[in-house]
C-alpha cells in the first residue's frame, strides 16, 4: 500500500510539473544585417517545478552556461552613449531604472527591477556596427551583468520585434505574488 501511495504521489507531481511548464520571455538586444535591434525572445528551455520539499511551488529555468558576473552602479543622469555589448551577456536590473535606446531600429525602452529587468544583449562589435545606448534616469541603478560561457546565445525563438510587453514577461505566470 505504501509503494502505491508513493507511486501516486510521484505521478501527481509529474503530471503537475508537465502542466505547469512554460517558457521565459525576455527583451533582448539582438542583431540583424549588422544592426542592433530590440526583440522579444522566448527562451528554449521550459520552466519546471522544483522537486526539493523546501523549495516546492517555485519554478526554475536554465539560463545556460555563464562566466564571470559583475555589478555596476549607475548614477542618475549618467549617459553611457552608444556602445556594443562587450560580450553576449545576461543583464539583471536589481534596482533603479535603465533606459535603453537602439538607434538602428528607432526603439527605446525602460528596464526596471522585476519582470522587465531580465535582458540579454548580443550586439557585440563583431555583429553590430553601432550598438545600443544606455542611460540611467532619475535613480541610482544597480545592474548585474553575466556573460555567457564561450559567448554563446541561449536557445530562443524571436516572438516579435520590439521589447516584450508587461503581459509577455515571464510567460503566463505572475511570479510577483
Amino acid at each position: 500500500m505504501r509503494s502505491l501511495n508513493l507511486l501516486t504521489a510521484a505521478w501527481c507531481l509529474f503530471a503537475y510539473t508537465a502542466e505547469a511548464q512554460t517558457k521565459l520571455n525576455i527583451t533582448a538586444i539582438g542583431t540583424q544585417s549588422g544592426s542592433s535591434r530590440v526583440e522579444c525572445w522566448q527562451l528554449g528551455d521550459a520552466y519546471s517545478m522544483t522537486v526539493k520539499p523546501d523549495l516546492f511551488n517555485l519554478l526554475a529555468g536554465d539560463l545556460g552556461n555563464v562566466a564571470n558576473a559583475s555589478y555596476l552602479l549607475g548614477r542618475p543622469g549618467v549617459d553611457i552613449g552608444l556602445h556594443n555589448a562587450p560580450y553576449k551577456q545576461w543583464i539583471f536590473v536589481i534596482s533603479g531604472l535603465l533606459h535603453v535606446t537602439v538607434p538602428d531600429d528607432n526603439t527605446a525602452f525602460f528596464a526596471t527591477a522585476g519582470k522587465s529587468g531580465i535582458l540579454f544583449a548580443s550586439d557585440t562589435s563583431g555583429v553590430s556596427t553601432r550598438g545600443h545606448g544606455t542611460d540611467f534616469r532619475n535613480a541610482d541603478t544597480i545592474v548585474v551583468t553575466v556573460p555567457t560561457r564561450d559567448n554563446q546565445v541561449p536557445a530562443h525563438t524571436i516572438l516579435h520585434a520590439g521589447p516584450c510587453t508587461k503581459a509577455e514577461n515571464f510567460g503566463q505566470f505572475d511570479l510577483t505574488g
